[in-house]
């Protein structure tokens, strides 16, 4: 069976595409795919690859995809299996969840008055790049993170 996929983003070095988790399931090596995962996870996966479920949309679909991109990256780079880097991944996708729902209320104005350390601690836990910005970068970078809800260097251009 050919999975077929949507190209949705490039989020760091990897690929997200949307899929049909119903149709993925159908796949013998594929029965425990649920809303996401990605080819260290699933063998299945082409590597550089995130699939996500196509019916996720907005701020779930995007912490998902940070979901998926933190776990896979953690694998990788601290060289942890799967418990260990879902663990990990599960814990910053609760604190994204938790930080973009209390800011999508604020204004801009309500921005202007933190402090610079507590727009840098914000676009960290967001997983934006926060480094070397003033306090109005900080401010327009985690604005477009918010509206977007994006993970940094990614790219929306289609294949």
């Amino acid at each position: 069976m050919v999975i077929e996929k949507k190209f949705l983003e490039t989020v760091g070095e990897y690929k997200v595409y949307a899929v049909d988790a119903a149709k993925v399931r159908q796949e013998a090596s594929m029965m425990d795919f649920t809303v996401a995962s990605h080819h260290r996870v699933d063998a299945s996966i082409p590597p550089g690859e995130i699939w996500v479920d196509k019916h996720l949309k907005g701020r779930d679909l995007q912490a998902i995809i940070r979901h998926e991109f933190w776990e896979t990256e953690v694998m990788k780079e601290k060289r942890l299996g799967y418990a260990e880097a879902h663990e990990i991944a599960t814990a910053k996708e609760m604190k994204f969840r938790g930080i973009t729902k209390e800011l999508k209320g604020l204004s801009i104005d309500e921005l202007k008055k933190m402090s610079k350390r507590e727009l840098q601690e914000i676009c960290e836990n967001m997983g934006l790049e926060e480094h070397g910005l003033s306090e109005n970068e900080l401010i327009t970078h985690l604005v477009a993170g918010l509206l977007e809800t994006t993970e940094p260097k990614t790219s929306r251009k289609k294949r």
